[in-house]
């Protein structure tokens, strides 16, 4: 819809009313978010969405109407974020380490599952030392996924980023 030429648009519009110009914003801006990947700021996008100088100096106002939590909720449904935030929760990536070749495979391995949360995957040799593939944990994604659930929840205290102090409770299993 974004997409809609001069003549489309004024046809939704005459269609649709103000609902119909409230989507059109709605979907030109995130479209814009999309197309930006917040390199501009969100209040000077609302404004190139067509939306009021008001709601560009207080994004929050937009995101309280009903129409934009609707369009939120159609397009990033709280079962996707999850979804998604517990994959970068878990996130892992792949790391390889080079051993002498006198090492046996159980060795390498017991070395490589001793770090937390790596596990072995593959051990290759050649002539001269013994190269181990492992899975472990990816911990950028890990921590910028941790840090937005603490800013969803409200966990951090008031005040200047700098000063955060979050306590976390451990159970060990």
């Amino acid at each position: 819809m974004s997409n809609l030429g001069e003549f489309e648009t004024k046809l939704f519009m005459k269609k649709n009313g103000k609902k119909g110009q409230d989507l059109l914003r709605q979907k030109r801006l995130a479209s814009l978010l999309v197309e930006d990947r917040g390199k501009t700021p969100i209040g000077k996008l609302i404004q190139k969405a067509g939306y009021s100088k008001a709601y560009s100096t207080n994004p929050g106002q937009l995101k309280k109407t009903l129409s934009w939590q609707e369009l939120m909720e159609k397009n990033l449904p709280d079962d996707l974020l999850s979804q998604r935030h517990n994959e970068l929760l878990t996130a892992m990536t792949i790391g390889n380490y080079v051993f002498v070749n006198s090492l046996t495979d159980e060795e390498i391995r017991r070395v490589v599952e001793s770090a937390p949360g790596c596990k072995l995957i593959k051990i290759q040799r050649n002539q001269t030392n013994a190269r181990a593939y492992f899975s472990v944990p990816d911990n950028k994604p890990r921590k910028d996924a941790i840090d937005m659930a603490y800013k969803l929840k409200s966990k951090y205290p008031k005040g200047s980023e700098e000063d955060h102090q979050v306590v976390i409770h451990v159970k060990n299993d």
